[in-house]
């Protein structure tokens, strides 16, 4: 099984990946671990990142993803994929993909990133990622992360009940 979360920053995605990994026995894959030296600078400098950058980086993460699917039988990515193109390429490549966007309350989602230390992305960048984000027009499921570890469980059990049905 590939589960690819994604959303704004801040709605918990390495969160939950850590969650099913440590409680359903997924793979997690932290698609930011893998970001090149002149995407963190652009980041660390709130510039943009160019195309010809981003092209290089999702190629990575889909060499990455191939890699890791021949050593885990269930594997969750995570990472923000702002653009609709890259979420299209990864089902394109992966069609057995299963999107889940996250989504949290945009004070929730702040005051997340204010308690961010040693992060990569800080609250500019992150309100700039959110301004760029491009609502997903693929087959998705929507996860709530407001913060409740009960509800959190709740969802993940039945999506992932759903998705074991139609294997």
């Amino acid at each position: 099984m590939l589960l690819v979360l994604f959303g704004y920053p801040g709605v918990g995605k390495s969160f939950i990946g850590k969650m099913l990994q440590e409680e359903f026995g997924f793979y997690h894959y932290e698609a930011d671990e893998d970001l090149t030296p002149p995407i963190k600078d652009a980041i660390q400098k709130n510039s943009l990142v160019t195309e010809p950058l981003k092209e290089a980086y999702f190629k990575q993460v889909c060499e990455r993803i191939d890699s890791l699917k021949n050593l885990h039988p269930n594997i969750v990515v995570t990472q923000t994929f702002t653009k609709e193109k890259y979420r299209k390429r990864i089902l394109e490549r992966f069609p057995e993909a299963k999107f889940i966007r996250l989504q949290a309350d945009m004070p929730v989602i702040y005051a997340r990133l204010a308690k961010r230390d040693g992060h990569l992305v800080k609250n500019f960048y992150a309100g700039f990622a959110i301004s760029q984000f491009e609502a997903p027009t693929l087959p998705h499921w929507i996860l709530e992360n407001n913060g409740r570890a009960d509800k959190l469980h709740q969802q993940l059990n039945r999506m992932l009940a759903i998705q074991r049905r139609e294997s």
